[in-house]
């Protein structure tokens, strides 16, 4: 499980090339990524491979707005990534996630897209994942090697 105490630049999302156990996504060494949504949510998210911006926090920049995911093999931490704060009160499913897309900044519980307001994160594959598996993806119980 990645420290909290390392560097925001030292975090790395893990990629599908490795024993990740669960099966269902991967793109060939891909960095995949972890979602907590409601299920209404998750299965739009499935269905239209996009991650739509924060609808809570506004904007960094004029006219972007932050999407935001957990890099599988970072750390779990519900007080961030399953809060009540945005379109989802109720954050009980996951979307295990690809995207091409860099990131704006990662860190050990978050990785954050600086999307368009009006626009989405486009994902490369995404798949709904039960609850248990995404905790045990973050937490170290899902048997996930370090990345490095």
């Amino acid at each position: 499980m990645l420290a909290r105490s390392r560097w925001r630049s030292s975090v790395k999302p893990y990629g599908a090339g490795g024993d990740h156990g669960l099966g269902r996504i991967g793109h060939g060494g891909a960095a995949m990524y972890i979602h907590f949504t409601c299920k209404a949510h998750a299965e739009s998210i499935v269905v239209e491979r996009k991650l739509m911006p924060c609808s809570y926090l506004g904007s960094f920049t004029e006219g972007m707005a932050p999407a935001y995911g957990i890099a599988v093999g970072g750390e779990y931490v519900p007080s961030v990534q399953r809060s009540p704060l945005g379109r989802s009160d109720v954050m009980d499913t996951a979307v295990l996630f690809t995207t091409e897309a860099e990131p704006k900044w990662i860190a050990p519980e978050e990785v954050v897209w600086d999307v368009p307001i009006d626009g989405a994160l486009v994902l490369s594959d995404a798949v709904i994942i039960g609850l248990e598996d995404a905790i045990g993806c973050l937490d170290g119980s899902a048997g996930i090697p370090e990345p490095y």
